[in-house]
């Protein structure tokens, strides 16, 4: 599982792989919601990885096929 931090078009978003799981307007909630999930996946003894892009410079096209 893949559990990512970017850019949305309404703030921030939280991604598992591709799907967006929830936007908040500030970088900080978005990161504790990432960690919760991280917590959530670690006590169900799955793998994960975590990627904060928060600072890339362009939101990611989120929910958009190409």
């Amino acid at each position: 599982m893949i559990i990512i931090v970017a850019r949305s078009g309404a703030g921030f978003g939280v991604l598992v792989g591709s799907d967006l799981v929830e936007e908040f307007d500030q970088a900080d909630m978005a990161r504790a919601c990432a960690a919760r999930l991280c917590e959530e996946a670690s006590a169900r003894g799955e793998s994960f990885s975590w990627v904060d892009v928060s600072q890339a410079s362009a939101p990611l096209a989120m929910g958009r096929t190409p």
